[in-house]
């Protein structure tokens, strides 16, 4: 039984340098009965006693570059369960990925099923990805405005001569950017140009973008991490945002891209037909398969609707978010083992 605060030991934690927004502006909003302590093995282990274990990408808990410490942690990743177990905590997971982006071996998906199966609740991003009614919880996707409000005053004016399509965020293969640069590109209107923004996943994946970069010389390619500020100057300056991911369960970059008042383009699925209800279709321009001739459409199409300034969003603030997850926090706690 909790008397005091809940205790949250969290991966990513509220001070990762670098983190992600998400996790700072949830981490910012919980309640006052509600402290979050970075995630190590040591406090996971030997520390001082935690209510709750939190988790939001299982699969960096494991995930290093030395073979030695890799070991180490697969060991204690798979133990997870009975430490968490043992030291009269409960686990929560927010399935920001239904799935790990890369597919790293039969003994990380075993491992990650098994502490996900042993969670006591699981957070999802949207309704239709929940299969688990017992443990699943839903809680959208915040807005990134605490973020982007900041930094819109210190900004020029767009100077949209010219319609630039931004693409941004972690460069993955799952993400469709080949097939962009070679197939939308060369396709975009004289007066329109594709701008690429991010860090490759890979060096492998670096030099397959180069090399299209050199083959279809139609696309402005930054590799690089941006800070907030950069990034949101990137997408001020673009007209629409383009967003061609294989599959899309949930996407911080819409977000922040919809917060920065700019349109997206993105595949057609559950999730994007239930945010283009949301906020309007002026703001989330949908396509079907992977013909280029249909991203064409669609950018063309959203390009064209008026809207307002920014899109309205629902129930996607963070203090309601952040009392929610405190919620959240507060009932698995007190749960019977």
């Amino acid at each position: 039984m909790v008397t005091n605060k809940v205790v949250v030991l969290a991966s990513p934690g509220p001070v990762e340098p670098g983190g992600n927004p998400f996790i700072r502006l949830l981490y910012g909003a919980v309640g006052e009965d509600v402290e979050v302590v970075d995630f190590s093995w040591t406090r996971a282990v030997l520390g001082k006693s935690y209510n709750i274990l939190h988790l939001h990408w299982p699969e960096y808990v494991i995930r290093t570059d030395f073979w030695l410490s890799r070991a180490i942690k697969f060991i204690l990743f798979a133990s997870l369960p009975a430490i968490v177990r043992i030291r009269g905590a409960k686990s929560i997971w927010t399935v920001h990925n239904l799935k790990p982006h890369e597919d790293r071996g039969r003994l990380e998906r075993w491992a990650i099923r098994r502490w996900t199966m042993s969670a006591s609740a699981r957070i999802y991003l949207t309704h239709h990805a929940v299969k688990d009614d017992a443990k699943g919880i839903v809680i959208p996707h915040g807005d990134y405005f605490p973020i982007v409000d900041p930094v819109l005053d210190t900004l020029k004016e767009p100077d949209f001569e010219f319609t630039r399509v931004l693409l941004f965020g972690v460069l993955r293969p799952i993400k469709g950017i080949e097939e962009v640069m070679s197939q939308v590109a060369p396709r975009l209107g004289p007066k329109m140009s594709l701008r690429i923004v991010g860090n490759p996943v890979s060096e492998e994946f670096r030099g397959t973008l180069e090399k299209l970069g050199e083959e279809y010389p139609y696309t402005d390619l930054i590799f690089g991490q941006p800070s907030d500020e950069e990034l949101i100057e990137e997408i001020v300056q673009s007209a629409v945002v383009l967003l061609p991911y294989r599959r899309l369960y949930n996407s911080g970059a819409l977000f922040m891209a919809l917060s920065c008042g700019r349109p997206v383009v993105v595949p057609r699925t559950s999730t994007t037909e239930e945010i283009a209800r949301e906020v309007g279709e002026e703001w989330v321009g949908l396509y079907d398969g992977e013909d280029p001739e249909a991203v064409i459409c669609a950018l063309n199409s959203v390009l064209s609707r008026p809207r307002h300034d920014r899109p309205c969003f629902q129930a996607r603030s963070w203090p309601v978010i952040g009392q929610r997850y405190s919620a959240v926090y507060r009932s698995v706690a007190q749960m019977d083992s």
